[in-house]
């Protein structure tokens, strides 16, 4: 009974041991499985990705290339005088021939209401006919349409291209259009061009399927007859089929493999908002008179579906591409593999639990041993594909002398270069070709030197893309030998560094801009620093001086110098200013300033200063924003700019011309200023003084604002680094620009004025009085001088005394408290220095104010 029983407990250890292994064996192909789908999921993210990535590429250029020509048409319209129809003719017909979603550019004439009837008069004459109209109330055009009503200004559309199936447009009157008036009125409020949302196409082609889009851009020409007071001249409308614009941005790089569409996020009504689709091989289109019900496009993108979705700003609308995998090519990408390889596994799994079973048997070892090779080597193929497919850069295999004959390279070197792997290795394009011609010597000399020592190479060189643009790219490659030590052959990794490459050139800039600013910074502390100390110390002088000159007799000698001594104070008390202003602390009084206004009063000044042969052109802005500002230093600044403009013409004939402007400015922009500012986004008025002078050199040019500089032949004083502290002081940005030969030019922004600040009125400080003053009594109280300069604390304690008044001082602000608490009704009047150590002049005031609070 024994051997039935252990021969049953084999047999069931037997199968314990089978099923652990069959268990094991599906556990472990579930996991195989999962792995080799996942990868083949994310290979399939990634080309999808690629391919996305070139449609939105595209979408954008088309998009940009479509805004730049209506920009380019503008520009033609205000550089150009009287621009006639054949003129408008010649210059859009090709711009439609290029553009094939154009389907009409229009030019609509500021017509002011005293104009109109000598303007319908005009163009009647060349087209029998034509008057200013508008719709009716049944929205009729042409012939059946009303004539415009009488307003203070007519936008009529006056040229059309192409003529044919437009005629109807012609006298249309745009300031009464229902549907694109906002958009009109945006564009002509903001100078830039706006869109409008879907509307319906008068003149459309046969593959016209939806809606179009109307490109508004506004022209500025203020010497134009009939232009507004704002420079305003017109509009130009450019009408493009939406359909037919979005459709050929990708019939130019058709791919199947993706779906996509066009959203227009702007739009108010849900109907409008999808522009184009193409959706499995199906296209839709929007349209301006469907109604919800009427749009047949399938949601998109689908529930689930990984899509990619970019934003583009077209024409302050904002228009949304969504990019979709089609379910279609993400069927076909997927391969057999995964279950081929969960077959294999549990192939593999049996045959383990086969020679678990058959231990004893050599054959069933053997077969397990040669299986598990098997499934190990279709692993190791397989994860070498999918490393080659997924890692970045390019890997290559190439012949290990010049010209070095590609003999594989993996799918990455189409990202690397633009071209494919097989053009390599057919020979067509050679990658030394495509390297940069100074780079390619030291390149190989690198190479052939780590093969004779047999390491490994690494290079950085440079390589001109398919697409024209230049990459930076790095490699590490190293020989492969064969028995006798021979090199045979070059493998290596390529990858892109271009990323990197202008990572660090833009580090190395803001590390310039950093040293530059600070030691701009420091100039400016030290300047404020020598100012304020220095001004103390001539507050003392000139206040003893005029104290001394006021004692002596009126006949005394000692009087002229005396003056002297007040006069050589002054002039170095204005050089504390200059040093003040430069380190942008001088004090400001500031008011509601037009800048026009300024200039124009400061022109007979300002001619003065310049040559007989230098004329002086004012270019004003009217109705311009104010800013506050301190009216004397911003006229210094302005006097500054045009004396130094003056010396740069000379003594030939020149001119200097000062504009006035307004502009919208990102905080980006302003940051290109001098010394690059940190200021906030918005509307600024601007002061420009140009010249035709020599004109500086750039090392000139970067000098010109440290102080005592100068490029005259000999000079004093701070210049353009006071010009450039008083523009900090008022939040304000500075641009200059200068070309030698041809002149310079200082540009000037300040921050517009949002509202009125009402001015604070001085209270009138009566005169000194004095004992021996005739017929007038000495002044009685008593006055707490608190000030840490004990000279000026003396000079004004004497002053004071001199007038009758009894004096009390105070070296800091505790001593101040101190006695204000001791003497509470004896001081009468607290004169109180604001910079101090310690508590300062405003902490001192706050903390007095409390105290005289706590004992009322």
């Amino acid at each position: 009974m024994e051997k039935p029983a252990a021969l049953s407990a084999l047999v069931a250890h037997r199968r314990a041991l089978v099923a652990a292994v069959v268990a094991l064996g599906v556990a472990f192909s579930a996991v195989g499985w999962w792995f080799v789908r996942n990868t083949e999921e994310r290979r399939i993210d990634a080309a999808f990705q690629r391919r996305s990535s070139v449609q939105v590429r595209l979408a954008r250029e088309r998009l940009e290339l479509h805004e730049e020509i209506v920009r380019g048409l503008r520009a033609y319209m205000e550089n150009s005088d009287d621009v006639t129809a054949a003129e408008f003719a010649t210059y859009t017909r090709p711009l439609l021939e290029r553009l094939p979603a154009a389907r009409a550019f229009e030019w609509a004439p500021r017509v002011p209401r005293a104009q109109r009837a000598d303007f319908e008069a005009a163009h009647a004459r060349a087209r029998p006919g034509f008057r200013l109209w508008e719709r009716d109330v049944s929205g009729q055009i042409g012939t059946a349409a009303v004539p415009a009503r009488d307003r203070p200004e007519h936008w009529p559309i006056t040229f059309v291209e192409p003529v044919a199936g437009n005629e109807s447009s012609f006298g249309f009157d745009l300031f009464g259009s229902v549907v694109t008036r906002p958009m009109l009125d945006a564009a002509r409020a903001t100078r830039t061009m706006h869109a409008s949302p879907q509307v319906r196409l008068i003149r459309t082609k046969e593959q016209d399927r939806g809606a179009g889009v109307i490109f508004i851009e506004p022209v500025f020409r203020p010497d134009a007859p009939g232009s507004g007071p704002d420079g305003f001249a017109g509009f130009i409308q450019a009408i493009f089929s939406v359909d037919s614009l979005l459709k050929q941005v990708h019939t130019e790089a058709a791919d199947d493999a993706v779906d996509l569409a066009y959203f227009d996020d702007s739009a108010q009504f849900a109907h409008l908002q999808l522009l184009y689709a193409r959706i499995d091989g199906h296209e839709y289109s929007g349209s301006r008179d469907a109604a919800p019900s009427a749009i047949v496009a399938p949601p998109f993108p689908a529930p689930g579906s990984d899509a990619v979705s970019e934003t583009f700003s077209v024409g302050g609308r904002t228009w949304r591409l969504v990019v979709a995998p089609n379910a279609a090519w993400v069927a076909q990408q997927r391969t057999s593999i995964p279950g081929l390889v969960l077959a294999v596994l549990l192939a593999f799994t049996a045959l383990a639990a086969l020679f678990t079973h058959a231990l004893l048997s050599r054959t069933a070892g053997i077969e397990s041993e040669v299986a598990l090779r098997t499934a190990e080597l279709a692993e190791s193929e397989r994860r070498l594909a999918s490393l080659l497919s997924d890692m970045p850069g390019a890997a290559y295999r190439s012949e290990p002398h010049e010209p070095f004959r590609t003999t594989f390279a993996s799918e990455g070197i189409q990202e690397l270069c633009g071209y494919g792997p097989e053009e390599f290795v057919s020979g067509r394009v050679n990658w030394e070709s495509l390297m940069r011609a100074e780079d390619v010597p030291d390149a190989n000399r690198r190479v052939a030197a780590a093969l004779a020592q047999h390491q490994t190479f690494e290079l950085e060189y440079r390589i001109r893309h398919l697409d024209g643009r230049e990459r930076h790219i790095w490699e590490r490659g190293h020989g492969v030998y064969d028995d006798a030590g021979r090199v045979v052959a070059l493998e290596g990794l390529m990858v892109d560094a271009t990323a990197r490459e202008e990572a660090e050139a833009r580090a190395r800039e803001f590390d310039r801009q950093i040293v530059e600013t600070q030691k701009l910074e420091s100039l400016g502390v030290l300047a404020g620093g020598i100012a304020h100390d220095f001004n103390n110390i001539l507050t003392a002088v000139l206040g003893n001086a005029s104290i001394a000159r006021q004692t002596l007799p009126a006949a005394d000698p000692l009087h002229v110098q005396l003056q002297q001594i007040e006069k050589a104070a002054r002039r170095a008390a204005e050089l504390c200013a200059q040093m003040l202003a430069y380190a942008g602390k001088s004090q400001l009084s500031t008011a509601r300033v037009d800048l026009s206004e300024l200039v124009r009063d400061t022109t007979q000044l300002l001619e003065v200063t310049l040559g007989k042969s230098t004329r002086l052109h004012l270019r004003l802005t009217t109705d311009l924003p104010h800013v506050q500002a301190d009216a004397t230093q911003i006229r210094q600044i302005v006097m500054n700019l045009v004396i130094n403009a003056a010396d740069a013409i000379g003594d030939r004939a020149g001119e200097v011309v000062l504009r006035t402007f307004t502009a919208d400015l990102t905080r980006e922009e302003l940051q290109a200023a001098v010394q690059h500012p940190d200021l906030p986004s918005g509307r600024y008025v601007g002061l420009e003084v140009r010249d035709n002078g020599s004109g500086m050199p750039a090392e000139m040019l970067a000098r010109i604002f440290e102080p005592f500089f100068t490029t005259k032949f000999s000079g004093r004083g701070l210049g353009l680094s006071a010009v450039l502290g008083i523009i900090r002081s008022h939040r304000g940005a500075l641009f200059v620009e200068s070309q030698v030969g041809v002149g310079s030019t200082f540009r000037l922004l300040l921050p517009a004025a949002t509202a009125p600040v009402a001015a604070v009125q001085p209270s009138p400080v009566p005169a000194a009085r004095t004992a021996d003053s005739p017929g007038l009594p000495a002044l009685r109280g008593t006055v707490l001088v608190v000030d840490d300069e004990a000279h000026v604390r003396e000079m004004t304690t004497l002053a004071l005394e001199m007038a009758g008044l009894e004096v009390m001082q105070a070296s800091d602000g505790e001593r101040a408290l101190q006695l204000c608490r001791e003497h509470p009704e004896m001081i009468d009047l607290i004169l109180l220095d604001l910079t101090m150590p310690g508590l300062s002049g405003e902490e001192t005031l706050r903390r007095l104010r409390l105290q005289g609070r706590r004992k009322r």
